[in-house]
Parts: structure tokens; sequence; C-alpha cells
């Protein structure tokens, strides 16, 4: 029984522990994605065909990752996902494809 109560408690705590992504972090990625669209391989068009699915900076240094998620008619195509790294707001890293 104690065992039952500990996993409930640690379930529990995950979801507390969870932050919530704030929408500066959405809108700082997607000004990284429109200032590096040549690099990106993406017309202006692109970015309405897209959606920020996250994004965060790694603690200690200059580098953002952005996830990016492939939409068609604001509808979400999933699998189709694109994993960026930025450092000093370049390109650095891109993975996965729309």
């Amino acid at each position: 029984m104690q065992k039952f109560v500990l996993a409930i408690g640690i379930l529990f705590s995950t979801f507390i522990v969870t932050a919530q992504e704030s929408s500066v972090d959405k809108m700082i990625a997607f000004e990284l994605v429109k200032t590096n669209l040549s690099a990106l391989n993406m017309s202006e068009k692109d970015l309405s065909d897209i959606q920020i699915s996250s994004s965060y900076s790694i603690q200690g240094s200059d580098i953002r990752m952005v996830y990016l998620q492939q939409t068609y008619k604001n509808i979400p195509v999933y699998n189709q996902m694109q994993v960026l790294a930025f450092k000093k707001n370049k390109l650095v890293y891109e993975a996965g494809e729309r």
C-alpha cells in the first residue's frame, strides 16, 4: 500500500513541477526562424505552414532550441517536426524536415 501511495505521489508531483512555456519564448523563436529563412531554405509563404511547438534556451550558453511543427490549414501534421539550434542568432543545427 505504501508503494502505491508513493507512486501516486511521485506521479502527481511530476505534473506540478512541469514548467509552463512562455509566449515570449515562442515569439523569440519565430523571429529567429524569420531572420534565418535563407539558411532554412524557407520562403515567407512557408511561415504560414509552421507553428512553434516549443522553444527554450539552454542555461549557461547562448543556444536556443526551436521545435517547428508543420501545419496544413492550421492543423498540425504529425511526425513532421523540425529541430533547430541557434547560437548568437545564427542557425547552427537543423534536423528533421517539413
